[in-house]
């Protein structure tokens, strides 16, 4: 397979009943700050603005403003996204507090509920009080609807269960800055990306963690990592170029013992964020905006077009066996 941007010079050819889109995908040509990307209940992109504090819909027609607030407005910052689409939720993660692109006033972190099939917010699920100057930023599912949400400036993990109102702290792992997180094929533990430290297994039952072999442990920098298989997909942005990479595990998913890199920059893939697998494409923000914030959280005149764009997964893998001997 050629090592070039997939996405960029093909269609986004999504699942049914979404048809192909032009690529790349303008989010947004202003400021907007693109970060999660999940599928919405037809399986189209929906795609999380930090600063413009909404979520885009990658609609037929070109993007379009989907969610609802209503009562639960105005929003904080918004940044990694879970979609369940079996309870008809969407998970975003929501941050307010001074320092933020476009934000003052009290610190409060948390996630926000919303309705899949509408966009409507539902309800807004708080973080306890220590976690008031911190920022949660990446948000995962677990099998019986429990939702995981990563602590990126204070190294903690949080939980809510199912039928609770708050989240709750489970795990202070010491970790610089846990970013994008998987739980394991067997419920028992989260795959957590540190982006100082590489890969690491969080126990969901005591809380412990211990980094991953092989090459685990030399995976710096992943900001977004989601399950494919029986492998994970991460968006890796701390180097240049930015990369789009496939991490291939051992039975046990304790050991990394491979990777492979599906797509690079720099060309169309400068200011990599969070992606999501919808159907067999990796969907992802290749440019973000996040480059063109400065100090206190301001973002220049001239952030650039924030853009969408994807990888083909099935294509990857007919590459990936045509190479075998």
């Amino acid at each position: 397979m050629k090592k070039a941007l997939v996405g960029l010079v093909a269609l986004l050819a999504l699942s049914e009943p979404a048809d192909a889109l032009p690529v790349p995908i303008a989010i947004a040509t202003g400021p907007y700050i693109a970060e999660g990307v999940a599928a919405s209940a037809e399986g189209r992109p929906l795609v999380s603005g930090v600063l413009a504090r909404t979520v885009r819909l990658i609609a037929r027609q070109g993007p379009l403003d989907w969610l609802r607030p209503g009562r639960f407005a105005p929003l904080g910052d918004l940044f990694g996204m879970a979609a369940d689409r079996k309870r008809d939720r969407l998970w975003i993660a929501e941050t307010f507090g001074a320092g933020l692109p476009g934000q003052s006033g009290p610190d409060r972190t948390g996630l926000l509920e919303v309705e899949l099939g509408s966009g409507r917010v539902l309800g807004r699920h708080t973080a306890p009080p220590e976690a008031a100057r911190r920022t949660i930023g990446d948000v995962t599912l677990a099998a019986d609807g429990s939702v995981y949400a990563s602590d990126s400036t204070g190294g903690a993990l949080y939980r809510l269960r199912p039928g609770h109102r708050d989240l709750e702290l489970f795990a202070r792992t010491g970790l610089k800055s846990p970013q994008g997180m998987v739980v394991s094929g067997r419920g028992a533990a989260l795959i957590v990306a540190d982006y100082a430290s590489g890969l690491h297994w969080v126990d969901l039952t005591t809380g412990a963690h211990t980094p991953l072999d092989g090459e685990g442990a030399r995976l710096r920098g992943i900001d977004g990592l989601v399950r494919d298989g029986s492998s994970l997909i991460a968006t890796q942005n701390g180097g240049t170029p930015n990369r789009i990479l496939r991490l291939h595990l051992s039975a046990d998913e304790r050991t990394v013992e491979s990777v492979e890199m599906l797509a690079q920059g720099p060309e169309g893939l400068d200011d990599l964020s969070l992606g999501a697998v919808i159907g067999r494409r990796f969907v992802f923000v290749a440019h973000s905006q996040w480059g063109a914030v400065g100090a206190g959280g301001v973002l220049s005149p001239n952030p650039g077009t924030a853009l969408l764009s994807s990888v083909d997964l099935d294509a990857e893998a007919t590459a990936r066996n045509a190479r075998k001997p």
